[in-house]
C-alpha cells in the first residue's frame, strides 16, 4: 500500500524517451520492464508486491524488496490470499451439499470445510494450533484428521 500523497506509479528517470515508455518504477525503486505489471520484479518466482486476485489485499516488503509468495498464498489460480482459499474451500463445500436450508447446518458445514482445508493444508500442525486458527477446538481438528483419513482410505480403495 503506498503512503498518502505518493503513487506506486514513477516514471523511469532519465531522457524524455524513457519517461514517455511504458516503464514503471516499484515501490523500492526497482524499473519494471515494458508489458509488466506494476509492483512485479523481473523474475515470477519474486514480486515486490503481492496482489491477491480476489479481494485485492495487497502485501509486500516495506523496503520494496522483492519476496516470495507469502505463506498460505497461492498462484495456481491467480495469486490468491490464505482467507480467500479458505472462503472458497468452505463455498465449495456448501455448493456441494444438498441444499441445507438450517442456518446452524450452514454453519456447521462450513466450520467442517475449514478445518478440513487447515489440516490438508498444513497436516504437521498441532490440532491446538490449528484449531486456534479456525476458532474451533482441538476435538473437533482431530474429528477432521479422522474424517480426512477415512475419505482417503476409500478413496484408495477405488
Amino acid at each position: 500500500m503506498s503512503k498518502p500523497g505518493q503513487s506506486w506509479k514513477r516514471s523511469l528517470p532519465g531522457s524524455k524517451a524513457d519517461q514517455s515508455a511504458d516503464r514503471w518504477l516499484d515501490d523500492g525503486g526497482i524499473p519494471l520492464g515494458k508489458g509488466k505489471s506494476p509492483g512485479l520484479s523481473a523474475t515470477a518466482e519474486k514480486a515486490t508486491r503481492w496482489t491477491c486476485s480476489c479481494c485485492g489485499v495487497s502485501v509486500g516488503q516495506m523496503d520494496g524488496r522483492p519476496t516470495d509468495l507469502p505463506e498460505g498464498w497461492t498462484n495456481s489460480e491467480g495469486e490468491l490470499c490464505l482467507r480467500c482459499r479458505r472462503e472458497r474451500a468452505a463455498d465449495a463445500v456448501l455448493e456441494s451439499a444438498p441444499e441445507v436450508r438450517s442456518m446452524a447446518a450452514r454453519v456447521r458445514l462450513r466450520q467442517a470445510a475449514l478445518l478440513d482445508f487447515e489440516v490438508s493444508r498444513v497436516p504437521h500442525r498441532s490440532n491446538g494450533q490449528i484449531a486456534n486458527t479456525c476458532h474451533s477446538s482441538a476435538r473437533a481438528v482431530a474429528e477432521s484428521r479422522q474424517r480426512l483419513r477415512s475419505a482417503l482410505g476409500r478413496a484408495a480403495e477405488r
